[in-house]
């Protein structure tokens, strides 16, 4: 719920929480091997579904917006998309992520935050995430391929086909040229996108740290230009008899 719109504040990512991803992983790995075995159902090149709407319309009113926006009676994308309440218990998650990998896009809406870890867990399986333009998210997916649309109540066909035509190639920027040609190469963690490593968020922080602190100057960082002392404490009072 935070305020992002002021530029000296830049987002960090939600990301996948710790008790999914063992999941997540494991379901990666899956794909893997079904890519590598042609199954273009389980996940291979050509997957099958085109819009996956996986969501639980009751939980929040983003997501029910959501929901009648793209499944209901006159929902634009009813004709094309994958629509499925989302469930919980056992088998639960490992069937969101079947589902994740057997279509081209999921629809991400957000919730009590506008970046749901559902975006970042349909980017480690290979799908292109949906969601609504604004600009924070612009700045935290610029070089993800992440679908962002101004009205998800009128999407259509079209337009998801040729976004996912243009993001696609994204998850194939990490894979040497030599393996473009291996099957699901960009699903093994040393190929993901540089936006899903950790590192990379990291050396961002360290980056904004150090710029910020040349711009304030030897003053704002402290004695000696030590930019740990920026905060130097003052000299201990003497006192007279």
């Amino acid at each position: 719920q935070a305020d992002l719109s002021d530029a000296r504040v830049s987002p960090l990512p939600r990301g996948v929480p710790s008790a999914r991803a063992k999941a997540l992983a494991a379901a990666a790995a899956r794909l893997r091997g079904a890519v590598d075995g042609d199954d273009a159902a389980a996940g291979g090149s050509e997957r099958p579904g085109l819009l996956l709407v996986r969501i639980s319309r009751r939980e929040h009113p983003v997501k029910g917006r959501w929901w009648h926006a793209l499944c209901g009676p006159e929902g634009p994308a009813a004709g094309f998309a994958t629509c499925e309440e989302l469930t919980t218990g056992s088998g639960s998650l490992a069937a969101m992520y079947r589902a994740m990998g057997s279509h081209r896009l999921v629809a991400t809406p957000g919730g009590l935050g506008w970046d749901p870890p559902e975006v970042w867990e349909a980017l480690h399986l290979g799908a292109v995430p949906l969601v609504e333009a604004s600009e924070q998210a612009r700045r935290l997916y610029s070089g993800l391929p992440v679908l962002l649309v101004e009205d998800v109540g009128r999407v259509t066909r079209e337009q998801l086909e040729e976004g996912y035509r243009t993001l696609a190639p994204l998850f194939q920027a990490s894979v040497p040229r030599a393996l473009h040609a291996v099957p699901g190469a960009f699903l093994l963690p040393a190929f993901r996108p540089s936006g899903l490593r950790p590192l990379t968020w990291t050396l961002e922080v360290e980056k904004s740290r150090e710029a910020a602190l040349a711009a304030r100057g030897p003053v704002g960082r402290g004695r000696g230009g030590n930019p740990h002392s920026a905060y130097a404490m003052p000299a201990a009072p003497t006192l007279s008899s």
